[in-house]
């Protein structure tokens, strides 16, 4: 694939992606184009592309540009609600019913409509729009050996649309679209409005439906006899014409059997796809024979790939009774990331049955067996036990860009046949984790997970007195007793928030 002066080599194996690299850099040659070896990356798992995280696992958006999104003040003047529509709206990919959420921000725009940022509306789609780009799911690549199904829908002031591929309840998204209703579409009738809905989707994913077979689902079950209709409007028939050009069928599915939002909530987030695997390459761009330096680039990685190191499972060990202990860098030897390790890493990923950290989108707290991951500045790792009863917790401190550390580390302190729950303060700890977990235990013994929450526990009651009059005399304060313990409960624990909430 290739984007202005940017090219992405994706293949299904290691020995296809290097008969493509030769391919490329011999097409490169012929053409006298120049490749800058410093900005290029071999062999990844995931790639940052047009804002954009893609993965074996999907499209995803990029992180930066989520944080971005979660720190955007709340609009206040037209030009603000603009560049915050022109920034989430990029994603709207990822957001069903975009339009629709979005319709409070949008409505504002028009002249005669001024901006109230103290409306529960405005405030809910402001901060909705957030809560979906968190949330939002992994799209599936296209498959077009396979049909495509287009779920398409109609309200009052929008139209949306899901194209995705698989079986109903269960299809996997490959793009949300929606838009606005227009101020005579919103006096349509409901089998107009359900029929524009059609009409539009087919038109946005023409590249994808036109000349295949495609099912369409709607919730309005008129629409599955439009063939059948006696005397249409001129409005239907015109619309209908312009369906001919597809080869589609319609079928009815209540509203209510529309798992599909609710499946993308479920979608299992496989941590090898955010695993960032890369080889530096030795090659001077400035030596005439380029023919050389290709030949030299895949013998190197053919060779990388021939060169796996296959090590034993270590023998996990109980958790140590002590509180606090530190292991040494120097006793461990260098942190370099060998080229076999590397390879091993990346065909470990397909044969084992573990899929290293898979993400919880949960908090912590409530785990039975915990490890807290903070990043420090120490060459030696500090492993802290805050065990409670019928919880253990460590508390980790280790610098980042050591795998020997979190291979000794994992040696010690875990063993077979448990869940162990992680909570990652830095995104590179949790890379590297995942890497090592994978080249450690090969046979899937031992279970890791990541929840992406914690929950701070504080029981001491002036320290929550304090935390309650913060919260009260800050932004959006003055909540009822019911709201302000949910919204206190998300980021902090205690046991006596009724009590002293009351008084």
């Amino acid at each position: 694939m290739v984007y202005l002066d940017d090219i992405i080599v994706y293949s299904a194996s290691l020995q296809e992606h290097i008969v493509k690299l030769k391919k490329i850099f011999e097409r490169l040659r012929e053409t006298n184009l120049k490749v800058t070896l410093d900005k290029s990356e071999f062999l990844r798992k995931e790639v940052l592309y047009l804002g954009h995280t893609i993965s074996k696992e999907g499209l995803m958006p990029n992180n930066d540009k989520i944080k971005a999104v979660l720190e955007f003040p709340i609009p206040r003047t037209s030009t603000e609600i603009k560049s915050f529509l022109g920034l989430v709206g990029y994603y709207r990919k990822f957001i069903r019913d975009f339009s629709k959420i979005t319709q409070p921000l949008t409505s504002c725009l028009k002249k005669k409509n001024k901006i109230d940022i103290t409306k529960p509306e405005y405030i809910e789609a402001f901060e909705k729009c957030k809560e979906l780009l968190v949330n939002a799911p992994i799209l599936q690549f296209p498959d077009f050996s396979k049909p495509f199904v287009l779920t398409t829908d109609a309200s009052n002031v929008a139209l949306g649309a899901v194209l995705s591929q698989g079986q109903i309840g269960s299809d996997k998204p490959i793009a949300f679209a929606s838009r606005t209703l227009n101020e005579a579409e919103t006096r349509y009738s409901t089998i107009e409005r359900e029929l524009l809905a059609i009409v539009w989707a087919t038109k946005y994913f023409r590249p994808y439906l036109y000349g295949r077979k495609f099912t369409i689902y709607t919730d309005h079950r008129p629409l599955t006899w439009l063939n059948s209709i006696k005397e249409p409007n001129t409005k239907l028939t015109r619309w209908k014409l312009r369906l001919a050009e597809f080869d589609y069928d319609i079928v009815f599915k209540n509203g209510k059997q529309n798992s599909n939002a609710d499946a993308l909530s479920r979608i299992r987030i496989n941590a090898l796809g955010n695993d960032d695997i890369s080889l530096k390459v030795n090659v001077d761009i400035n030596e005439r024979n380029l023919q050389g330096h290709i030949d030299n680039l895949t013998e190197e990685i053919t060779r990388l790939a021939r060169n796996q190191h296959q090590e034993n499972p270590p023998t996990p060990m109980e958790v140590s009774p002590a509180s606090e202990r530190t292991l040494s860098v120097e006793s461990l030897g260098s942190s370099t990331i060998t080229a076999s390790e590397i390879m091993s890493t990346i065909h470990s990923a397909e044969d084992i049955d573990t899929d290293g950290i898979c993400i919880l989108q949960e908090a912590i707290d409530t785990k039975p067996n915990q490890v807290l991951v903070f990043p420090w500045n120490r060459k030696e790792i500090l492993v802290k036990n805050l065990s409670r009863p019928k919880q253990k917790i460590l508390e980790v401190h280790l610098p980042v860009n050591n795998i020997d550390l979190i291979k000794n580390f994992l040696k010690e302190y875990t063993k077979p046949n448990i869940k162990y729950f992680f909570y990652f303060e830095d995104g590179q700890h949790r890379k590297e984790f995942a890497a090592v977990t994978i080249s450690l235990f090969k046979k899937g013994t031992v279970k890791f997970y990541e929840c992406t929450k914690r929950v701070i526990y504080v029981d001491n009651e002036e320290e929550q007195r304090d935390i309650i009059i913060k919260y009260h005399d800050g932004k959006n304060s003055h909540r009822g007793i019911k709201e302000t313990l949910i919204h206190l409960k998300e980021p902090v624990s205690g046991t006596t928030w009724n009590k002293l909430l009351r008084v």
